[in-house]
């Protein structure tokens, strides 16, 4: 199992999430091959993006 710790930086750099490592992951959590861990911070600062 793969362990993914996400940064806002991916979501900022890519926000349709079109690009391969995108699809990539989406194929892994599909068939429960990875584990994402999103930190609160990461959270907060999304929200706060989006405002």
């Amino acid at each position: 199992m793969h362990h993914v710790i996400l940064d806002t930086n991916i979501y900022r750099n890519d926000p349709s999430r079109k690009k391969l490592d995108f699809q990539a992951f989406e194929k892994l959590a599909k068939f429960n091959l990875s584990l994402v861990i999103i930190l609160i911070w990461v959270v907060t600062n999304l929200v706060s993006m989006m405002i």
